[in-house]
């Protein structure tokens, strides 16, 4: 076996790592959003509760907010932990690539480079390469108007999403401190 045949086979396996790992951040988002639903709707259902009349119901409902505080800061941990396990396969793909000879520009007019990326995926991955004009056109045509406002990763809207339900964990944290203790 050659040492191009041996690249693309790691190249089939860091695609298939990318894939998991984007899998895996879409996973962790789903489970760690149920619970925090959970965790800071539980006060508010529970504090209508007949039995929690007989206790210091605010006392004890300060827990879910609480907790819900801690697993937001798990799940935007875990999800920048993911995020740089998937970069560091993206990394490596490009690698891998490079290796290959596939970012390669020819200086001969009658032949096309081994390959052509949008201008905005070659400037986000430092790829030297020559970009085509029509994948660009398709994504300005295609592309609705809210996503021409946002050029943040899917990665870091996971983040600032956690980091919001944080916030919200703390203001409802006061509110049960302040209103129902």
């Amino acid at each position: 076996m050659d040492e191009d045949e041996k690249n693309l086979r790691f190249l089939a396996l860091q695609n298939g790592r990318i894939d998991s790992h984007a899998d895996k951040i879409w996973e962790e988002m789903k489970h760690f959003s149920w619970a925090l639903y959970i965790l800071l709707g539980a006060p508010f259902i529970l504090k209508n509760w007949e039995t929690l009349d007989k206790v210091p119901y605010g006392k004890i409902l300060i827990i879910f907010p609480v907790l819900a505080i801690i697993v937001a800061i798990i799940a935007a941990l875990s999800i920048c932990k993911e995020s740089n396990d998937f970069l560091d396969a993206l990394g490596t793909i490009l690698s891998i690539e490079k290796r290959l000879g596939l970012h390669n520009i020819s200086t001969d007019p009658n032949v096309k480079p081994k390959m052509l990326v949008s201008r905005h995926r070659a400037e986000m991955l430092n790829i030297d390469g020559t970009t085509d004009e029509l994948i660009d056109n398709f994504i300005k045509t295609k592309k609705s108007i809210f996503c021409k406002l946002l050029s943040i990763s899917n990665r870091n809207l996971f983040v600032f999403y956690f980091i919001a339900l944080f916030i919200i964990g703390v203001v409802e944290t006061v509110y049960i401190i302040l209103y129902w203790i």
